[in-house]
């Protein structure tokens, strides 16, 4: 599976509330061109949807993802390669957590989204 990840162009992330009580379950897919159907790439089940959380989740999958394969997790828009397009669904951890990670980590995506926080002059 994290071969299959990293080979993806297209992620869609989802938590859903109803597959066991008291947990929710996060998924990342992408999307199987040759075989025309979604592949499940990361999957956990949480108690907590803050951005804590979420953040720890997304530091696992990426860890495990690049100790499985040996490459490192890229974003085409950072790096040139690999995701193009990551669709989250509206949870405020998963948003929170993308934001205190542009804060705390690389500016680089944050100034199209949140320019106060960019340290980017405006006048570029």
């Amino acid at each position: 599976m994290s071969q299959h990840l990293l080979q993806a162009k297209y992620l869609s992330i989802n938590t859903s509330f109803k597959c066991a009580q008291g947990w929710q379950e996060f998924e990342i897919e992408s999307w199987d061109v040759d075989h025309t159907q979604s592949v499940v790439g990361a999957q956990a089940f949480m108690t907590s949807q803050t951005a804590k959380a979420h953040v720890i989740l997304f530091q696992h999958i990426f860890k495990i993802t690049s100790a499985d394969t040996g490459l490192p997790i890229m974003f085409h828009h950072i790096h040139g390669a690999s995701f193009e397009a990551v669709i989250a669904d509206s949870h405020k951890g998963q948003g929170l957590a993308w934001l205190r990670d542009k804060l705390d980590g690389t500016k680089f995506a944050l100034p199209v989204i949140y320019q106060p926080a960019s340290l980017i002059p405006i006048h570029l």
